[in-house]
C-alpha cells in the first residue's frame, strides 16, 4: 500500500539496527537494545542490508522532543530494493510500530509490503501529554521479514535455499520526508534523435498528466541513468520505483559528477560516448536544463532513467546519495543512417532543435549543418523586418492595428513560423503524419539547390498551430491566410498537420509556446 504526498516535521532522533535469528531474539530483549547490539546512524541517513528466508532484521529509531512545538507530528519510512531472488509468492514485509512487543510477537502489527521494489510508511505520534511523548512514542521499531505473499507466513529456510536467495535493500527513517520517493510521469521529452546522437530536455515540453506519484520534491538537481532495454527490462520487472536499484545497476552512462556546460556548437561534431548537462537558459525558456549525448549506436533503442536529488532534514542535497526521486522510465532509438542530422543551438532560429536532412557536403559535420541552414532562415527573415517596419507600431493605443497584439507579438510569432517551414523536420519514420519527400523535389526550391540531401526522407510537418499565430498576431495588410480543411484540405495536409495526443511520435513540428497548441481529438 503505497503512501502519497507527505509534510515533514522537525525533531532530533537516532536510528540503530540489529540483525536477529532464532535464538539471538532473547539477547536482545535481555540487553534492552544495548550499544553492544546496535549502531546509532543519524537521520535521513539509510541502511543498506540483505535477509533472505528465516531472519528477522529489527531497527528502532529514538526520538528526542526538546525541539518539538507540537504534539502531532510523523515520522517518514521508505525503502528500496536492490536486488530481489528468483523466489515466486515471497514478498519482503516491513512491520512498524511503538512497542517493543514487536520483538516477540508480529502478528498483530502494521506493516506494508515491498512493491515494485519499493515501500513507505507514515507513522504518527499524535499524543495529548507531554509525558506520553517520552514513554509512547519515545522508540519507533521496525522489524523485515520475508513471507508468503499470501499467508503472510515468515518463510523459514529448507534445503532449497541457498546463498543467492536474499533481498538486498536499503531503509531510512526521516524527520521532513521520504528518503526515496518515485513518479509515473517520465518529466523528460525526447526532443529527436539522429544516427549518433539524443537531445533530452527537462520538464518544460512534457506534457501534464495524473500519473501516480508519491513525489514531494522541489528542487532541481537530476541526474540521468541510461540502459540497454535489457538491462532495464530487469529492473522495471519488478523494482520499477527503485531508485537505488537504478543508481547501482549497469548502466552504460549517466550524467552523475558531468558539469553544466554552455551550448557550443563544437559538440555537435563529437562522435565519443559522452553525455553533456547543457545550460540553454542562452537560447530557450526551459530553465530545467537538456542532455546531449553522443557516440550512440545506429538503429538502437535505450530506456532511460531521471532521478532528481531531494534535500534532507539538515538542508543537505547530494546527487551522489543513495536516496531522491525516481521518474518513469522512457525509450529513445536511433535512426538507421546519416539521412537526418540532429542539430540544435541555432543563433537565429534559436527554438531549433531536431534533426533536419543532412546536406550532402556537409557529411559528418552538423556545426556546419548548423550555419547553412541558419543563414537561409535569416536571410529570408530580411523582407518581412522591413514590412514590420512601416507599421505604426508605437503609435497611440487606438491607432495601432490591434488593441490585444503589439508588433513584437507579430515578430516572435512570424520568426516561430518561418524557421520550422525553412528548416524542415527530418525522419526516416514512415506514418500517415509524415510527408515522404524525394531528395530533389523538397517544400522549398533553396532545399534543393543549396542543402540538396543526400537522401530521400520524411518530413515532420508544421504544426498549423503557428500558421494560425501570425495570422493572430500580425496586421491584416499583410495577407496572411492559413488552409482550412473546409475549402482546401489537400493544401492544409500537404503542408501542415495537427498536434494529436494519443500516438508514440510527434504527429506535427512546433515551435513556441506551447501553451499555443490547440490539441484536437484523434479523430
Amino acid at each position: 500500500m503505497m503512501l502519497l504526498c507527505f509534510l515533514g516535521i522537525y525533531f532530533a532522533a537516532l536510528l540503530s539496527i540489529c540483525k536477529v535469528s532464532g535464538s539471538d531474539l532473547s539477547n536482545i530483549l535481555n540487553s534492552g537494545g544495548s550499544e553492544n547490539s546496535t549502531s546509532l546512524l543519524d537521520d535521513w541517513v539509510p541502511i543498506h542490508n540483505s535477509i533472505s528466508a528465516g531472519e528477522t532484521n529489527y531497527y528502532s529509531y529514538s526520538l528526542g522532543y526538546d525541539s518539538w512545538s507540537s504534539s502531532f507530528d510523523f515520522l517518514f519510512i521508505s525503502g528500496n530494493l536492490l536486488n530481489i531472488p528468483n523466489t515466486n509468492g515471497s514478498v519482503l514485509r516491513l512491520y512498524y510500530s511503538f512497542s517493543d512487543t514487536i520483538f516477540a510477537n508480529l502478528s498483530d502489527t502494521v506493516y506494508e509490503d515491498f512493491y515494485d521494489g519499493y515501500v513507505s510508511a507514515m507513522v504518527s505520534t499524535f499524543s495529548d501529554t507531554a509525558t506520553d511523548l517520552n514513554t509512547t512514542y519515545s522508540t519507533l521499531y521496525l522489524a523485515l521479514q520475508v513471507v508468503d505473499q499470501e499467508t503472510g507466513v515468515a518463510l523459514v529456510v529448507n534445503g532449497d535455499s541457498n546463498s543467492d536467495d536474499t533481498w538486498d535493500y536499503q531503509i531510512a527513517v526521516s524527520e521532513k520526508d521520504l528518503y526515496y520517493q518515485w513518479d509515473r510521469k517520465t518529466w523528460i521529452e525526447v526532443m529527436d534523435t539522429d544516427y549518433n546522437s539524443v537531445l533530452l530536455s527537462i520538464g518544460q515540453f512534457v506534457t501534464a498528466t495524473s500519473a501516480k506519484s508519491n513525489s514531494t520534491s522541489s528542487d532541481e538537481e537530476y541526474v540521468l541513468y541510461i540502459y540497454t532495454p535489457e538491462e532495464a527490462e530487469k529492473i522495471t520487472a519488478n523494482r520499477n520505483c527503485s531508485i537505488s536499484a537504478v543508481k547501482n545497476g549497469p548502466h552504460i552512462i549517466s550524467s552523475e559528477n558531468v558539469t553544466e556546460s554552455d551550448v557550443d556548437l563544437s559538440l555537435l561534431d563529437r562522435e565519443d560516448f559522452q553525455i553533456f548537462k547543457l545550460n540553454v537558459d542562452a537560447y530557450t525558456s526551459n530553465n530545467h536544463g537538456q542532455y546531449y549525448i553522443t557516440g550512440l549506436n545506429s538503429s538502437t533503442s535505450y530506456v532511460g532513467f531521471l532521478t532528481q536529488t531531494i534535500t534532507g532534514s539538515n538542508g543537505s542535497s547530494d546527487e551522489n546519495s543513495s536516496g531522491g526521486l525516481l521518474y518513469g522510465n522512457f525509450t529513445f532509438s536511433t535512426k538507421p543512417d546519416n539521412t537526418c542530422s540532429l542539430v540544435f543551438g541555432l543563433n537565429f532560429c534559436s527554438g531549433v532543435a531536431y534533426s533536419v536532412p543532412t546536406p550532402s557536403e556537409l557529411q559528418g559535420n552538423k556545426s556546419a549543418i548548423v550555419q547553412i541552414y541558419d543563414s537561409i532562415a535569416e536571410s529570408l527573415y530580411t523582407n518581412f523586418t522591413k514590412a514590420l517596419q512601416i507599421i505604426p507600431c508605437d503609435t497611440e493605443l487606438d491607432a495601432r492595428y490591434s488593441p490585444l497584439r503589439t508588433c513584437d507579438d507579430c515578430a516572435a510569432s512570424y520568426l516561430d513560423w518561418l524557421c520550422a517551414v525553412s528548416i524542415p523536420r527530418c525522419t526516416t519514420t514512415e506514418t500517415p503524419h509524415f510527408i515522404y519527400r524525394n531528395k530533389n523535389v523538397n517544400r522549398n526550391s533553396y532545399i534543393n539547390e543549396d542543402i540538396k540531401p543526400i537522401r530521400d526522407y520524411y518530413e515532420v510537418l508544421p504544426c498549423i498551430d503557428m500558421c494560425h499565430s501570425i495570422v493572430r498576431d500580425c496586421p491584416a495588410d499583410f495577407g496572411f491566410a492559413c488552409p482550412e480543411p473546409s475549402n482546401s484540405n489537400n493544401l492544409l495536409f500537404s503542408s501542415y498537420n495537427y498536434y494529436y495526443e494519443d500516438f508514440d511520435y510527434i504527429t506535427c513540428n512546433f515551435i513556441g509556446n506551447y501553451s499555443s497548441l490547440i490539441i484536437p481529438d484523434a479523430d
